[in-house]
């Protein structure tokens, strides 16, 4: 199971529609909105953050390219801003990154109880 799953509630919709028949589907799963703890003061202060401001045609796996040097830890960068898809941001906002990437990765794993 994918981290986006495992901890989510799973929301079955089973009516019937013409649509779902003509695709061969019975019901559709939706993935409810993940609830993700809040980063504490002393985990803060263990990372270094880069201020970065976001503009036109930035995407978040950009960003975690040239800050991590893998696009892959996108999701790291949404999840400390709290805002998950590239759409949410405007130009001109300040975009945080939290860096050394291992703290980072600990703190999420902590603030979320994974034992990943």
């Amino acid at each position: 199971m994918s981290r986006f799953m495992s901890r989510r509630e799973i929301i079955t919709n089973d009516f019937t529609s013409h649509l779902l028949k003509e695709r061969g589907e019975k019901a559709i799963t939706i993935l409810s909105t993940p609830k993700f703890g809040a980063v504490s003061e002393s985990d803060y202060s263990t990372l270094t953050i880069i201020y970065h401001t976001w503009k036109q045609g930035d995407k978040l796996y950009k960003l975690a390219t040239q800050y991590y040097g893998d696009g892959n830890l996108w999701w790291l960068i949404a999840w400390f801003n709290h805002k998950p898809m590239d759409g949410l941001y405007t130009a001109g906002d300040t975009v945080e990154v939290p860096t050394p990437i291992q703290n980072a990765l600990a703190i999420y794993k902590k603030v979320n109880n994974l034992n990943v």
